[in-house]
């Protein structure tokens, strides 16, 4: 019998390679969503220290510039802190796009697997059985003339 061979195997290295793109995809936007967090916890902390450099200690006075120029820093890091947001949920929103279509690219690799493993299971047990018919055939062939050994 012909050893097995799939047909669509070249659709399988196809299936292969849009897997690895779209793990790849995920990969990057996985990191591009990591690095914008980070900014924000950045942007957070300096704006806990900017806060609390802000906080009067007991017998310390303040000048009107410094305070005013601690407001500002302040209102620049909530500008900030709002775009990083943003970005982050635009980041999160392509990490779940990209999510999907690694998704999307396993199971079709994983169909195409299954019907090839199918495939390879049906070779073998057509194979078995016609190795069966051949033996039973030689067992008959031998009872016929008359020679058992």
């Amino acid at each position: 019998m012909k050893p097995f061979r799939f047909r669509l195997e070249s659709v399988v290295t196809l299936r292969n390679w849009e897997e690895q793109r779209a793990r790849t995809a995920y990969g990057q936007a996985l990191g591009n969503e990591q690095r914008v967090q980070a900014q924000l916890d950045d942007i957070d902390a300096r704006r806990e220290a900017g806060l609390a450099a802000c906080i009067q200690k007991p017998g310390t006075a303040i000048s009107g510039d410094l305070r005013a120029s601690q407001w500002r820093h302040l209102v620049a890091l909530e500008r900030e802190r709002a775009d990083a947001v943003r970005k982050l949920a635009a980041s999160r929103r392509i990490r779940e796009q990209k999510m999907k279509l690694l998704v999307d690219a396993y199971r079709k690799l994983h169909v195409l697997e299954n019907l090839r493993a199918r495939q390879s299971q049906a070779h073998r047990a057509d194979a078995l059985r016609e190795e069966e018919r051949d033996i039973g055939d030689i067992v008959n062939a031998r009872r016929k003339c008359g020679t058992t050994s």
